[in-house]
């Protein structure tokens, strides 16, 4: 079990684990309503596109995240996706559900009695979906500018009418933008800009953002297990990788070397090299 985690059913509190709760639920009601109606081909087109946002939004979201109700919030989610699953994919749900169930499920997947949930909260979802309107018109005013989203840019400014972001909501606008602050203030409507101006600052942790990237790309290329630690020599020129280089080697598990001899991987670029060593 990742990070010796025991299920406690907590109450989920994060934006992210409330957003997950409801839209779960919400799914949940939709594929019963299209089941009994004998809709199979759009049951299946809603659980699709619900797998996309678990991936591509939620688990990206929370990478970071190790905190009791996240954990909770994912497991219960995604037992209940796999029941509702069970009746387009009988023996793969089995095989899932056996490896989650706990000591108040039912036997076999296909023993679950799957009921209607009585609540799901309409307006988180509906404001989830708004963040991610948000997103895509700063992605568009970046492709306007010609600036690449792995550049970080100083700030988001949100000009929007009585509505209050909470600090977890701004996290993830700034998260998703790559800006270093978001600010809000009373506006008609929704009105997005951004700051584009790119100083010698910004387009250091642009460069390291594409060297962090890099490295991932050196070790899944060299089948480099999640938890090895490697050696890493890196070659740049005018970029301050002293200043960088504890965080570096953090996130991405190496140990910065002044040069290595001989490498069992490399990446040669226009901007840096890097040579790694197992």
């Amino acid at each position: 079990r990742l990070d010796s985690w025991q299920f406690k059913n907590s109450k989920p509190s994060h934006f992210l684990d409330l957003w997950l709760a409801s839209r779960v639920a919400k799914l949940k009601n939709e594929i019963i309503t299209k089941l009994d109606n004998y809709e199979i081909t759009t049951a299946a087109n809603l659980i699709e596109s619900f797998l996309d946002e678990f991936s591509t939004w939620y688990l990206k979201l929370s990478r970071q995240r190790r905190t009791q109700d996240f954990y909770d919030t994912f497991y219960l989610a995604l037992k209940e996706v796999v029941v509702l699953i069970a009746p387009f994919m009988p023996f793969t749900c089995e095989f899932l559900f056996q490896n989650l169930k706990g000591g108040r499920d039912a036997d076999s997947i296909h023993l679950e009695i799957i009921s209607q949930p009585k609540f799901f909260d309409e307006k988180i979802i509906q404001k989830n979906d708004w963040l991610k309107k948000i997103i895509s018109q700063a992605s568009s005013l970046r492709q306007e500018k010609g600036i690449r989203l792995r550049q970080p840019l100083a700030k988001l400014e949100l000009k929007i009418k009585q509505l209050k972001l909470s600090q977890e909501e701004l996290e993830i606008l700034k998260k998703e933008t790559n800006v270093l602050e978001v600010t809000q203030s009373q506006g008609k409507g929704a009105e997005v800009s951004l700051d584009t101006k790119i100083t010698p600052e910004l387009k250091h942790l642009g460069t390291l953002r594409d060297i962090k990237r890099q490295i991932q790309n050196l070790r899944k290329n060299t089948m480099c297990q999640l938890y090895d630690v490697v050696e890493m020599a890196i070659e740049i020129k005018d970029f301050p990788l002293e200043k960088f280089k504890s965080e570096i080697e953090k996130e991405t598990k190496t140990r910065i070397a002044p040069k290595i001899a001989s490498p069992d991987n490399e990446f040669i670029g226009p901007e840096f090299s890097l040579y790694l060593k197992k």
